[in-house]
């Protein structure tokens, strides 16, 4: 490979560390605000997340015990109070979590392959004299 077509695909990896850390940034400051715009308490009545599985007595009052942002998987997650009084935690979907992933393999591949590109040498060439 030349030096030109070396350059040129650090480049590549240079990119998919800016690339990368920016999504993750994007990611974690779009989900929080997600989760935080209107009161997240508001959100957590309006939006959700409700608990799914309906063995569990209906949910009273219908203001969450408890609202706050979770980080596995990441997003808003509200706590309810069932009529029997047992806690129910609502848990928020992985599609943000997953996204965030993404940009920290791409981040993470970029490195490493900097990385290990950095450590090699050039092979000496062998003049035929």
């Amino acid at each position: 490979m030349s030096d030109e077509q070396s350059r040129d695909v650090q480049h590549l990896y240079m990119f998919l560390i800016v690339v990368g850390v920016l999504g993750m940034m994007w990611t974690l400051a779009g989900g929080g605000f997600l989760a935080w715009r209107d009161g997240i308490e508001h959100n957590c009545v309006v939006e959700g997340p409700f608990p799914e599985s309906r063995p569990y007595p209906a949910l009273i009052p219908r203001e969450p015990e408890r609202a706050y942002i979770s980080l596995l998987p990441f997003g808003r997650a509200c706590d309810w109070r069932s009529e029997g009084g047992q806690v129910i935690t609502a848990l928020p979907d992985w599609n943000t979590t997953s996204v965030f992933f993404f940009f920290a393999a791409m981040a993470t591949t970029g490195g490493i392959r900097i990385g290990r590109g950095e450590k090699r040498t050039k092979p000496s060439t062998i003049s035929a004299d």
